[in-house]
């Protein structure tokens, strides 16, 4: 499916789930970069409200999109409702109104109760998020993206990248191919100041890296990147971690 007449028809049900209250539809990742992968990406999107929402709109935007889930890619979308007054005026952690993924879903499906409820809830990568969006988002419905969100400070970003880092470095069997290519990205961004898609910055990590951490990157890219098969390959990333600490000044 081409994922822009899918991004028309969650835009549409936003639209129909929130009213007056949705204030636009912001792509960010490998879509706004130019390097989708329908089998490998999935869709990054942010909405940006009017107010804070009761749960029954949270729980009618959930199913909304649980509605529409079979014309989803593989790797499903990444959806976040934030509201206005954080997204302008930056704070961090920020708070959001609703955050729904392939990982969230099965959260809402045992409990929609508690998934949709008013309580407060913070995202730290959500800076990042941001920041892409500012950066080479797409406004894909409603304002424009400078009405809407308000520059990042640079200290909140970085400390956005590391804890995402750190988490992921800290269980390498999650998903290592995504720490590779993070990894690749944040060397990239303290290097030229440019915040990149993680395939964007496997290519320049390409280009810059040691031999010995090449066919590491190489592996991610080509989501061949297997740890328990490949027990190599773990000790190549560990010390690949050791190196990015390194490289960063990350104690």
């Amino acid at each position: 499916m081409d994922p822009r007449i899918l991004l028309d028809q969650i835009a549409a049900q936003l639209s129909t789930s929130l009213g007056e209250q949705l204030v636009g539809v912001y792509v960010h990742g490998s879509l706004a970069h130019g390097d989708f992968d329908w089998d490998a990406s999935d869709l990054d999107l942010i909405a940006i409200v009017r107010g804070g929402l009761n749960p029954s709109l949270r729980q009618g935007v959930v199913e909304g999109l649980l509605d529409m889930e079979a014309q989803f890619p593989p790797r499903g979308i990444e959806l976040s409702l934030v509201r206005r007054e954080f997204s302008l005026r930056f704070v961090y952690p920020t708070p959001y109104e609703l955050h729904f993924s392939n990982a969230s879903r099965e959260s809402f499906l045992a409990d929609p109760r508690a998934f949709c409820s008013d309580a407060w809830r913070v995202d730290h990568d959500l800076a990042t998020h941001f920041a892409l969006i500012r950066e080479k988002g797409i406004t894909w419905r409603g304002e424009e993206i400078g009405a809407v969100f308000g520059e990042v400070p640079q200290e909140l970003l970085l400390d956005s990248v590391w804890r995402d880092l750190d988490a992921s470095m800290a269980d390498l069997d999650t998903n290592p191919a995504y720490l590779v290519l993070n990894l690749c990205r944040t060397l990239a961004y303290f290097a030229t100041g440019r915040m990149l898609s993680k395939g964007q910055g496997a290519a320049w990590a390409l280009g810059d890296l040691p031999a010995m951490y090449q066919g590491l990157v190489r592996g991610a890219l080509e989501r061949r990147l297997d740890l328990k098969s490949q027990p190599e390959a773990r000790q190549t990333l560990q010390a690949f971690c050791r190196y990015c600490r390194q490289r960063l000044a990350r104690p």
